[in-house]
């Protein structure tokens, strides 16, 4: 065989090597680039809302709310490791987002020293890597909560978010949520959150026990002894 044909082979397969290695660069600063912060980079709101398939449903038709984001697959212990992505997570709320929902519902609950964060069960010891016997959220501070995985079966592995994480990550001009709040006695700092976030009111749905949303509406609402 000759040298010169030889070389030129090599030159082919690095070529290609090369190539190969280009396009998994674009693949994965694109997908980055879709799903950074929206509070940091506005115009990535935008960009990101243009990139998202828009329904082709016609004239009226139901809201369609994503509960907990969009865990479209089973969180049963049997299932099938492929089959498994947990609720309130950066992949079920990307999920949200790539299926175009209308309203993205999350659940909120807040740690020992007031930090809230998106999580639906009052305990971690079913979702996350915890393997104690008292896992409870409004017991652990954020920075514990975060040294363990949740369940969810994506690479990296997966942290419990907080609410300021999801607002500063996924919010967009257009993009409505429902806040699922737990527990009564965080109204308040949910409340402030909310005007911290500077999103527009129409863009969020209070949900919750009674009493929470009553302190949301700021007034007292009284039954009639007659009923």
């Amino acid at each position: 065989m000759r040298p010169r044909t030889v070389n030129r082979r090599r030159l082919r397969r690095i070529a290609l090597c090369i190539g190969t290695l280009a396009i998994c660069c674009l693949i994965f600063a694109s997908n980055r680039f879709l799903y950074c912060s929206h509070q940091r980079f506005p115009i990535l709101a935008q960009i990101q809302w243009n990139h998202q398939p828009r329904s082709e449903v016609r004239g009226n038709r139901p809201v369609i709310v994503g509960h907990r984001g969009w865990p479209r697959r089973s969180t049963n212990s049997d299932a099938a490791v492929e089959n498994r992505l947990i609720g309130n997570t950066k992949s079920s709320i990307e999920a949200a987002i790539g299926t175009n929902v209308d309203w993205i519902e999350i659940d909120i609950r807040a740690t020992t020293n007031g930090t809230l964060v998106v999580f639906h069960d009052p305990t971690i010891n079913a979702k996350t890597t915890y393997s104690g016997n008292e896992g409870n959220v409004e017991g652990m501070t954020l920075q514990a909560l975060k040294s363990y995985n949740v369940l969810t079966k994506v690479y990296p592995p997966e942290k419990i978010l907080s609410l300021e994480e999801v607002f500063n990550r996924f919010h967009a001009d257009k993009r409505h949520w429902v806040l699922d709040v737990k527990a009564d006695e965080i109204s308040d700092d949910v409340f402030a959150q909310i005007e911290q976030s500077t999103i527009p009111k129409e863009q969020i749905i209070i949900f919750g026990e009674h009493t929470v949303l009553e302190a949301y509406k700021g007034c007292l609402l009284y039954t009639s002894d007659a009923a």
